[in-house]
């Protein structure tokens, strides 16, 4: 899930050039089968923007055995000529003999899209590991290329999905007392006094003997927004599973809230290891009165290799663009192994995600047990450090896939 074959290339691993297998067991099909396709990367790729990067997005065709095409779409990543993607997409039935084309295009705000370039395999070429294939540029370029790989499927076609929104922070005191100089005066805020106590709260209440407790406690991955707030509400509130866990918790932009015009609550502050610092330097200053506990809790290992570059915006975002992200990260969801997973972020973008991707018989079941209407999840926020519990069906409603939703440990939702 997004959280592994970067971190081989990061690490100097080299992979395979195009046209080769990428492992001794790459995948030599003598029939058709279905193509999940892992996009990993991009490198070198053009500049088209006058002041910035590119802003590239990636669009797929397969041309399949019984000669129709398949398609599928990977979003914009912003301002950069480096970009990662990490996520896979069910293209449809593929023999090795098919042939995969990428096209890469620059996202443009207020003329048409521009075409960046193309790369061309066939299926058989890919393997498990990622595979380095040359991309054909309009614009000149001295080794653009990219990195794509052949995911295994799946096999369990329902998942288990947590949602927590992360406390208080500094801006929403901000925003609930109108104190603009409080909300400009600095961006990616951290939790308050009040945020803490909230992530504390469902701390000890994952930590309790309930059955939910026990179920969450059992989550093989976490994912996390790499903002400030929700970071520190991830280590604390989730410490009595981090401390257990042999994974570390992966940082994914996919999951930032969304930036509305001069939502400096939205822009981050660091990049790459100044990112893990900082993350350490907010904890110790959030838990100055007890040194000893803000270092423990900051000792859980944090996956940093998706936010090596800038991963947020300078400016407002779509409501397409937003979709975008929440569709890649459900994506993201689907094809992981995982089957039990954690997602620490925000309330917009949740919202955004069970109004978008909720089948129309979801079920709502309200922290008291009782049903509730569904159609709240698009109007409303989940509360503080809140817990929506999201049961995931990718096999009977692909697009629409979360089928119930359970509000855990007193959580509510708030206009």
């Amino acid at each position: 899930m997004g959280c592994s074959a970067s971190k081989k290339q990061a690490d100097g691993v080299a992979a395979p050039s195009a046209g080769q297998p990428a492992s001794a067991d790459a995948v030599q099909l003598t029939e058709t089968a279905p193509l999940v396709l892992s996009l990993i990367s991009a490198h070198n790729m053009p500049q088209h923007d006058l002041f910035s990067e590119s802003d590239i997005f990636v669009v797929a065709k397969l041309a399949q055995p019984d000669g129709t095409t398949a398609e599928a779409r990977w979003p914009v990543k912003w301002d950069s000529n480096h970009p990662i993607w990490e996520s896979s997409r069910l293209l449809g039935a593929a023999g090795a003999e098919s042939e995969v084309v990428l096209t890469f295009y620059d996202h443009d705000k207020v003329s048409s899209v521009d075409t960046v370039g193309t790369a061309q395999f066939r299926v058989g070429q890919l393997g498990s590991e990622p595979t380095k294939v040359p991309v054909k540029t309009v614009k000149s370029s001295t080794d653009a290329h990219c990195f794509v790989a052949r995911a295994t499927p799946c096999p369990a076609t329902r998942k288990t999905i947590y949602m927590v929104r992360h406390g208080e922070s500094v801006w929403n005191e901000a925003q609930a007392d109108k104190d603009v100089v409080a909300m400009l005066s600095d961006v990616d805020h951290p939790l308050n006094e009040v945020g803490r106590a909230q992530a504390e709260k469902l701390s000890e209440q994952l930590g309790g003997t309930s059955a939910e407790a026990a179920a969450m406690r059992g989550a093989a991955l976490v994912i996390c927004s790499p903002l400030t707030r929700a970071v520190q509400t991830c280590l604390i509130a989730l410490a009595p599973m981090l401390d257990k866990s042999p994974r570390a918790v992966c940082l994914n932009p996919a999951l930032r809230e969304k930036r509305n015009f001069g939502g400096k609550d939205s822009s981050g502050k660091w990049v790459g290891a100044e990112l893990g610092e900082g993350v350490k330097s907010s904890m110790a200053a959030l838990y100055s009165d007890d040194p000893g506990r803000g270092a423990t809790l900051s000792a859980p290992p944090l996956d940093l290799h998706l936010v090596q570059n800038k991963w947020w915006l300078g400016s407002a975002e779509s409501k397409e663009a937003v979709g975008e992200r929440v569709e890649d990260m459900v994506e993201q969801v689907r094809h992981c192994p995982e089957e039990t997973i954690v997602l620490v972020g925000h309330s917009h973008y949740f919202r955004e995600l069970l109004g978008g991707f909720r089948h129309e018989s979801c079920s709502l079941v309200g922290a008291d047990g009782e049903a509730a209407d569904a159609a709240d999840l698009s109007s409303k926020k989940l509360s503080n450090a809140g817990v929506a519990k999201c049961e995931f069906d990718f096999e009977g409603s692909p697009a629409t896939p979360v089928v119930s939703v359970a509000l855990l440990f007193g959580t509510t939702l708030v206009s």
